[in-house]
Formats: structure tokens, sequence, C-alpha cells
């Protein structure tokens, strides 16, 4: 596919999507984000890519909405689908469906936008040069894009009260200090940082397990009771064990060699998946 405002490269098993607007940092747009769903849409789709890697051109990762255009606040004055409120949310349930890791290599300033986008993405690695900061209340509006959602989950409720209450800008030492990013690397090591990653999942991992774990991991802290949880690994265990991929996890382990695993996330996911309700959203 074509996209006008993202960059689309493959790696190996990688896919690296570019926001590429360097001449406004980056800034996000209503079409970017239909260019966002489409991309992972398409990574969903295709079991030669194992993970998605999100950065940004120029000096920017995303210097969050585009102000330049004032009407976009205004929901009477918008597209339809534009509107300022839901426009990122297509493509975060993109993000949040999707059965492959994604991983954000902050290369520079992530503010505003820049910052919740990557709040439902996998691993956070970022550049010593990146800054970010949730400053809507400067701006005289609320945290978008599930941000009250997702960053207490991440960081707990001290450090979202301290950056969503001031709006303050923060460095990337005070981000992994406080566990927004996993790793801080030099501007020069980040993408091969990232790469790295995504060629280790893919070493190492079967599609599908991988693909059903991330969603447990958004889907389990929610539930009310532990035996929710006992009941659904029991379920998938079972529909798992159907599959070729658990008889050569064990195979390959017991004969200290690397997993080929053959199961595909496009085709053969458990029947159990997906086990939470979809209001909305995509099988």
């Amino acid at each position: 596919m074509s996209y006008s405002e993202i960059l689309v490269a493959r790696d190996g098993p990688a896919m690296i999507i570019t926001l590429n607007r360097p001449e406004r940092l980056n800034a996000h747009i209503p079409q970017m984000g239909r260019d966002l769903t489409a991309a992972i849409r398409e990574a969903d789709a295709d079991d030669s890519v194992r993970a998605v890697i999100v950065t940004g051109a120029g000096r920017a990762f995303c210097a969050g909405q585009d102000l330049s255009d004032v009407d976009v606040f205004r929901r009477d004055n918008a597209e339809p689908g534009d509107e300022f409120a839901t426009r990122d949310h297509e493509f975060l349930a993109a993000f949040l469906d999707c059965r492959k890791p994604i991983i954000a290599a902050i290369n520079g300033a992530a503010v505003g936008a820049g910052s919740t986008m990557i709040l439902p993405m996998d691993f956070r690695i970022a550049s010593t040069k990146a800054k970010f900061g949730f400053v809507f209340v400067k701006l005289g509006i609320v945290p978008e894009s599930g941000a009250a959602w997702f960053l207490p989950r991440l960081v707990g409720d001290s450090w979202t009260r301290r950056w969503c209450l001031t709006g303050r800008l923060f460095d990337a030492a005070e981000a992994h200090k406080a566990g927004l990013v996993d790793k801080v690397v030099e501007p020069e090591n980040l993408l091969e940082e990232a790469l790295g990653l995504a060629r280790d999942i893919a070493i190492n991992t079967s599609p599908v397990a991988v693909a059903v774990t991330r969603q447990m991991l958004w889907h389990v802290p929610v539930m009310s009771d532990p035996r929710e949880c006992f009941a659904l690994e029991l379920d998938l265990f079972r529909d798992l064990n159907e599959g070729p991929d658990v008889a050569e996890g064990i195979t390959a382990f017991l004969e200290k060699r690397l997993p080929r695993f053959t199961a595909s996330p496009a085709s053969g996911m458990p029947a159990t998946y997906p086990w939470w309700p979809r209001a909305g959203g995509r099988r």
C-alpha cells in the first residue's frame, strides 16, 4: 500500500513504520491516523511480520496534534471521523487488536499525542534525546487517547498525577525511572536496539502464543477474580495443544535447538480467541 504521512519498510521480521512529517515534527493529523491504522492491519495480516517498530523521521518522534488547524477541536466543523476526540481511537484500537508486538523507537520529542501514542505499545525504547509531556491541561483539555486508563497501569498513580496535572515536559531518564520506557540508548543505537528485540521475538517464540499472550496482558488485569484467569488459561492450553507449536516447542527444548514454529496468527488462532467483548472491534 502507499501512504502519505508515514513510511513503511521491512527489515527481516520487522515492519518499520516511520511517522513522516519531519517539517512539522511529525505532528499528528487525521490522515496520519488513517495511515497508521492501515499499516498496522497490514502487518497483522502478514505472517512474515513478527513485530512492528514505530519511529519518527527527523529530530522528533511526534510533537502532538497539529495545532495549526484549530478547527480540528470543533466537532461541528470537522469532517465525519475527523473529530479531535475520536480520530485517534481507530489507530489505537488497531494497536490494541494487533497480534504482533509493537515497539516504539522514540527518537526525539514525544509530546501530547506523541506521548499517548506509545502507551498501547508493548515496548518503548527511547533515545537520550527523547522528551515527553502529557501537556493537555496547558491547552485547556484533558488527556486523550485513553491515557487516563493506560498511564496509571504503566507507571502508577503518583507519576501519572505528576505528569498529567502539571503538563510539564520530562526527559528520557525520568521516563525510564518511572517505567514509561524500558531502555534509554544513544540515538545512533536506537533502531538497531529495536530491531534486535524484533529478531529475538522472531527467532525464539511462537507467533500464535505471542499473539494470545499479548491479548492476555491487556485483558486479564481487568478481570474481577483470578479464577477467571485460571479458567481462561485452561481453555487456551487445551486449544493451543491441538495445534503444532506446543509439540514443536517441547521437542526443540529437549533437543536444545531453536524451535521451528508453523502455526499462523492469520489463520490459526485458538478457538477461544477472542474471549473478551469486542464492542465495535474486529475479529
